[in-house]
């Protein structure tokens, strides 16, 4: 059910990406919560230091990749990226951002998208 892992594995092979994590709608496609429409990771401060020398900030102050978001780790809703890089749930070869630091995460955002992506997490944990 999730899109885009091709188009990651590509990413993090070019630029020998290492301290990444998946985090928001991605974290939700690879659990079948419901579908990404693109593919958000997280990556360490030298790592995104490195890339937005190659590409420029989107309006988040992340960088956009084909349909890859590179989230800004400075963005203060990413407490401490290299505890949720080490802390990740590892899925089919990927890092996945932990469902509980996820809905930390939602919480902090409190955006209308979020709050319905809570009520689907916690749709999902009820029949688990």
């Amino acid at each position: 059910m999730i899109k885009y892992l091709d188009e990651l594995n590509k990413l993090l092979l070019k630029f020998k990406i290492i301290n990444y994590v998946i985090v928001g709608s991605g974290v939700l496609a690879i659990l079948n919560i419901r579908k990404n429409q693109d593919l958000d990771i997280l990556v360490d401060e030298k790592t995104f230091l490195k890339l937005k020398k190659k590409y420029s900030l989107n309006e988040q102050k992340g960088i956009d990749i084909g349909n890859i978001e590179i989230c800004n780790p400075s963005n203060p809703w990413f407490e401490n990226q290299n505890l949720l890089i080490k802390n990740c749930d590892i899925i089919n070869g990927f890092k996945f951002m932990k469902l509980k630091d996820l809905i930390d995460w939602k919480k902090k955002m409190g955006r209308d998208k979020d709050l319905r992506d809570l009520e689907l997490i916690n749709n999902f944990l009820k029949k688990t």
